[in-house]
């Protein structure tokens, strides 16, 4: 009886045996496969992960970091390619942009200069009409002093001191005159510039 209990216990340990085995060998190809699957999916999924990083990147404002073209027929190939020509895009538009911010840039200085000119040109006019106003007054008190003086003394004076007074008088007029034609010449110029 004895050898009899021995012949099952060989078999079972065989079993035994083999089932250790195939437990190992098991494991051992679910773990090959797990590493398989965990590095065929980082392969494919690693362009997705640099665009995911170059997306935020882009985000934070670094739109200069070039992103690769693919050659991959997959969705993961599209997106890539797609965020590749967005990139662009935007690079064309902000290039774009930059562009007409340094034209318009330029033109607000030009038009700063025409208008600091403008205003110089405005005082200096402002200037000379009341250079010309200040003559016109000293011209026209001349006049009035010398009628009144001539009017006071009219029966005391002889006819050269008369034609004297006369003289002083046409020509304090004259100057008032063409002091107030370049006066108006000036007026009507501002005017014309207004319009």
């Amino acid at each position: 009886m004895a050898s009899s209990s021995i012949i099952p216990s060989r078999i079972f340990s065989s079993y035994d045996s083999l089932l250790r085995l195939t437990i190992l060998i098991s494991l051992i190809g679910l773990l090959l496969i797990g590493m398989f699957c965990f590095f065929i999916s980082h392969f494919k999924l690693k362009p997705l992960q640099q665009l995911v990083d170059t997306a935020r990147r882009m985000a934070e404002g670094q739109l200069d970091e070039p992103i690769r073209e693919s050659r991959r027929t997959d969705e993961v190939g599209y997106v890539q390619n797609t965020f590749r020509q967005m990139q662009q895009n935007i690079g064309r538009h902000i290039a774009d942009i930059n562009h007409l911010t340094d034209v318009l840039r330029q033109r607000n200085d030009d038009l700063k200069l025409a208008y600091d000119q403008a205003r110089e040109a405005d005082r200096m006019k402002d200037a000379v009409i009341l250079n010309m106003s200040d003559r016109m007054e000293q011209s026209v008190k001349a006049i009035h002093t010398t009628v009144g003086d001539f009017l006071q003394h009219v029966g005391e004076m002889n006819s050269e001191e008369c034609r004297q007074m006369a003289d002083k008088i046409q020509k304090h007029t004259e100057i008032t005159t063409e002091l107030l034609g370049n006066l108006l010449g000036v007026a009507d110029k501002k005017q014309e510039e207004r319009l």
